[in-house]
């Protein structure tokens, strides 16, 4: 045995012991000074060794010249894809992504090309970081989702639930790769109006994975609805929307319901289901800018020009607090247009805001009749109690819907209050628009 063949077989030996500093000090003489002598394995060998102790830009540099002399050769392949997912990829945030997004792309194309999904290559994770990349852009570019998602299909993808920490001390569950490509891909076919591609899609998602996360099983059957919708099924698109109501409340899908109702012409329903949605809380006010305009299209068609039109201005100032928002839409400058709104009208902003809640709340609760009680439990980690009735019953409420000041919201308090019908009817109904007796 010649002393280059020897030292193959003790760097080789190094590295499967994992003593990869050792290691490294014989292949980088090999490589160094026995470059004719050294094969595809060498290497490979001693870019993996660099790699394991974090030396992936050296590793990076010796994959090249291994890809040079063997193209085809799939370790050193998945090898290359993972220097470069090391350096372009896993340690870069989306602020340094935005900085210099045509290296990241550039890296993620060069994962790709190099390998396919599977346990020993960083595709299908790059891919997904990408998509996570994308999706808080902002607008929010459907069309390079759909680009990125199509290079894989899902049963390539892995359907293995990911484990992590939950920040805890304790393990939480995430999504699966496959989980996350349905997901995203379903979404940006309904962005894109790509209607029943993703009703196609979300129903294959909702049969295809058995455990879901993060609500995805709710957001695919959204974005089903709102595509059956845009195909003018309005009618199964309302009943796929409510049935959504028990696990998510949230504003934006009152908001879509009463969109489809107005299209069906139900114009009583549809404001009823506008009012449930102006009346949920949200932060940033100007997102509901197009609700607010759905209302004064609905108010405008029952006849009440002058309410449609402080709808419609409300709409247009809100949407002024987004300086990132340029350019009036079309739907709203012709709604303007039509109903003759004037945008400098000397009432404030919040004034015709405080004025409109008031006109909510009392419109959605004419005719109910309010329910006195006492403040029950409280469940700090949930935000949220129980109020006691005076007949006896139990009502479920969120500190949101507490209109006193925070510091009386304690067990004792008496309150009044109006009660809304749980959606899911195994649970207690819920109370509303709570304030403390006496107290307006």
């Amino acid at each position: 045995m010649n002393d280059l063949t020897q030292m193959k077989q003790q760097a080789r030996a190094l590295r499967e012991q994992e003593k990869y500093s050792e290691a490294v000090q014989i292949y980088q003489v090999l490589w160094s000074e026995q470059r004719a002598s050294c094969n595809e394995w060498d290497g490979w060998g001693y870019a993996q060794s660099l790699r394991k102790l974090n030396r992936s830009a050296e590793a990076l540099d010796v994959c090249r010249e291994v890809h040079r002399l063997k193209p085809d050769f799939v370790l050193n392949r998945n090898l290359y894809a993972w220097c470069i997912w090391d350096l372009y990829i896993a340690r870069v945030d989306d602020e340094q992504i935005a900085a210099n997004s045509s290296e990241f792309f550039r890296a993620a194309s060069a994962i790709l090309d190099l390998g396919e999904p599977g346990d020993y290559s960083p595709f299908a994770r790059t891919l997904l970081r990408v998509v996570k990349y994308l999706k808080e852009r902002p607008g929010y570019p459907a069309q390079q989702i759909l680009e990125w998602t199509g290079k894989v299909s899902p049963d390539q993808l892995s359907p293995k639930v990911g484990i992590g920490s939950d920040g805890k001390g304790g393990q939480m569950e995430y999504a699966s790769e496959r989980e996350q490509w349905y997901s995203a891909r379903c979404k940006a076919l309904r962005e894109a109006e790509r209607y029943q591609e993703c009703i196609d899609l979300a129903t294959e998602a909702l049969e295809a994975v058995q455990r879901f996360h993060h609500d995805d099983d709710v957001w695919l059957k959204y974005h089903r609805a709102r595509a059956m919708s845009g195909l003018g099924d309005n009618a199964a698109a309302v009943d796929e929307l409510r049935a959504l109501l028990p696990r998510k409340k949230d504003w934006f899908v009152y908001r879509d319901i009463a969109q489809c109702l107005y299209n069906l012409g139900q114009f009583d329903e549809a404001l009823a289901s506008s009012l449930d949605a102006a009346l949920a809380p949200l932060p940033e006010i100007e997102n509901k800018w197009r609700l607010f305009l759905l209302m004064g299209w609905i108010i405008r068609d029952q006849g009440k020009l002058e309410d449609a039109k402080r709808h419609v201005l409300l709409a247009a100032r809100v949407r002024q607090k987004r300086s990132d928002w340029t350019g009036t839409p079309k739907e709203l400058a012709q709604t303007i247009a039509e109903l003759g709104v004037d945008l400098n009208s000397g009432i404030s902003t919040d004034d015709l805001q405080q004025e409109l809640q008031r006109i909510w709340r009392s419109a959605k609760f004419a005719g109910r009749p309010s329910v006195q009680g006492m403040i029950k439990n409280l469940l700090q980690d949930r935000d949220a109690g129980f109020i006691q009735g005076q007949g006896g019953e139990d009502y479920y409420f969120k500190f949101k819907s507490f209109k006193g000041p925070h510091h009386m919201l304690q067990p004792g308090l008496a309150v009044v209050f109006y009660v809304e019908k749980n959606p899911d009817p195994s649970k207690r109904d819920i109370a509303v628009e709570i304030r403390p007796v006496n107290r307006k």
